[in-house]
């Protein structure tokens, strides 16, 4: 319909689904206020990093940016991804022979 009519259609989220996120959000908010949110928190965070999926993008700017492939190796590059992710420590790799080896597995 969308195409032919540019009629858009949002599919509606069930009222159940949206008490459940109200429920979580207030507790969230509840443990937040008492400061004991970190482990959930860590989780979270832990919980979205994929490793594969990391290091593909990496590989994917390095080559179209035409970066140097010692950019894994920057202090300030680190720095940036801990500041976007604290737990992305371990999941790029420091070694710039790595890029060369993904580049030519790719």
């Amino acid at each position: 319909m969308a195409l032919k009519h540019g009629i858009t259609v949002k599919p509606e989220t069930s009222r159940t689904k949206e008490a459940i996120r109200d429920q979580l959000k207030d507790l969230y908010l509840k443990a937040s206020s008492q400061n004991k949110t970190e482990e959930l928190d860590s989780e979270v965070l832990q919980a979205v990093l994929n490793k594969e999926v990391i290091n593909k993008a990496l590989i994917t700017l390095i080559v179209i940016q035409n970066l140097p492939f010692w950019i894994v190796k920057w202090l300030e590059f680190h720095v940036l991804l801990q500041l976007i992710n604290p737990k992305v420590d371990g999941h790029v790799t420091t070694a710039h022979l790595a890029v060369s080896k993904k580049i030519y597995n790719l």
